[in-house]
């Protein structure tokens, strides 16, 4: 086995093979750097090459959810770089739910997520894996667990769950959920704070991340009726240590009083979403 940092060949090793009725067992085990640098792996048996893995990467994993405003890089979206960062990856053909079984580049995953994701390489100089599973104009009920069969790949929460499973990840430093206009707009708000509460516990389950954070929604966007679900997420934070709360307020909508322009919404949530992110799980200054 030969490991390689970008082009420069930094370990080497190899075993003898011993054979028991035709087939022989062997094992190799090697360590990474979390850094903005691409590693390569060769695997050769008798000086022939066998299988390659390359532009592999070690970094922190985070699930974006949620309705559309965690989906949509609005509106202005020639504000975002059409080139990704190469460092910004994640796992399935689509960028949002399950569909084929391989690592990329991530290419579309939503403006917060993307100015989360690059103040994060940028600050940290760690690569970041994101999984976004949302879905527009969906209530809460549509993100939920089939208790029955988790990976059910009908449901939202089971192709997010594949993805997760398939890409072999075993932490996620954090869940970031933007969701409850479409519950506050169709009256659902008496089962907001429950169905919240399960699907908190089904996080804590399957992914067990060291912290969720729920953006605060506006008082638009379907919620112009009076409406509980910015009080029920307000209540929510307050039960849970491992729950933040990331306000909204002071970020202005677009022309559809639902969504946001790119540089002065998107990025600006992103950014509040960093700072909370960099003070909480990395140790350091919080800033606004």
């Amino acid at each position: 086995l030969e490991v390689f940092r970008n082009e420069q060949l930094i370990q080497s090793e190899s075993v003898n093979l011993v054979s028991n009725l035709g087939s022989a067992s062997f094992n190799f085990s090697t360590t990474i750097v979390a850094e903005l640098e691409n590693y390569f792996f060769k695997f050769y048996v008798n000086d022939i090459l066998i299988k390659e893995a390359n532009n592999i990467v070690c970094g922190d994993v985070y699930i974006m959810n949620g309705q559309s405003n965690m989906v949509l890089n609005y509106y202005n979206i020639n504000d975002i770089p059409a080139t990704s960062n190469p460092f910004i990856r994640t796992y399935g053909s689509s960028p949002f739910f399950y569909s084929g079984q391989h690592w990329h580049v991530a290419l579309s995953y939503g403006g917060i997520a993307y100015k989360f994701a690059n103040e994060l390489i940028t600050t940290k100089n760690i690569p970041v894996a994101i999984f976004n599973g949302s879905s527009g104009g969906q209530p809460i009920s549509h993100f939920q667990r089939n208790d029955n069969n988790p990976t059910d790949n009908s449901t939202n929460y089971g192709m997010l769950l594949n993805r997760i499973t398939n890409a072999d990840i075993d932490t996620v430093r954090a869940i970031v959920f933007y969701q409850g206009e479409t519950d506050a707009f169709q009256g659902l708000d008496g089962q907001y704070l429950n169905s919240l509460s399960n699907l908190y516990n089904d996080w804590v389950e399957d992914y067990n991340p060291e912290k969720l954070f729920i953006f605060q929604i506006k008082s638009n966007c379907g919620t112009y009726r009076s409406s509980n679900v910015p009080e029920y997420q307000r209540q929510f934070s307050e039960l849970h240590d491992d729950v933040e709360l990331i306000s909204t307020n002071g970020v202005n909508l677009s022309s559809d009083s639902c969504h946001y322009n790119y540089l002065d919404g998107y990025a600006l949530l992103g950014q509040r979403l960093f700072n909370m992110v960099n003070f909480l799980l990395y140790n350091s200054t919080l800033s606004y």
